[in-house]
């Protein structure tokens, strides 16, 4: 049975063989591009006996996170994904009791490469810019908060005000607080 301990090493180790990958903070990274994290974290969560993962995977774009982090509270990601066909046969993830090492690791460079699929598919890594417009837009809560700030990179910020003055609709309530917060930052008010 493998122990947590072991299962991040062997995320360290896997890592390796993906260029430009590591595993740190519990996550693996790839920090090749000088404006954007790529990231597929597996959120392990760790019991006796048992490791639990729900991957996710994502970027973290440096400017707008710092912008986030700066006007309005710490962030680690500015835009994440979860693909059904991480969890192909799992209801909510999957466990793994009892593995030996060939099966984990098995298991781990699957969510790997279709972490990297995931954002190969999603996001256009062919410059900044190209990237913040191929990132899904979203409008609500924490998300709806990023996405102004990319927007507003982008050179949008009539969607930033049409947004905190209610002439965008959302299902859920918005942080306009937040949103407050970002318009000063950047100057909009």
């Amino acid at each position: 049975m493998l122990q947590k301990v072991e299962v991040l090493a062997l995320c360290k180790k896997i890592a390796l063989d993906y260029e430009g990958w590591d595993f740190t903070a519990g996550a693996f990274k790839d920090k090749r591009l000088k404006h954007t994290i790529k990231l597929v974290d597996p959120l392990w969560s760790f019991s006796p006996g048992s490791a639990l993962a729900q991957p996710i995977a994502g970027v973290a774009n440096k400017k707008v996170d710092k912008i986030y982090k700066e006007s309005v509270t710490k962030t680690d990601w500015t835009h994440r994904v979860r693909h059904k066909k991480f969890f192909e046969g799992y209801v909510a993830g999957f466990r793994i009791y009892d593995l030996v090492a060939d099966d984990a690791e098995a298991r781990i460079r699957k969510i790997l490469d279709e972490g990297i699929e995931l954002l190969n598919k999603t996001y256009d890594f062919s410059s900044e810019e190209a990237l913040l417009r191929s990132i899904p837009f979203e409008i609500e809560q924490v998300s709806g908060v990023k996405n102004c700030i990319i927007q507003g990179y982008l050179g949008n910020t009539e969607f930033i005000r049409k947004y905190y003055n209610e002439e965008v609709e959302t299902e859920y309530p918005k942080r306009l607080d937040d949103v407050k917060k970002v318009m000063e930052y950047l100057g909009l008010e």
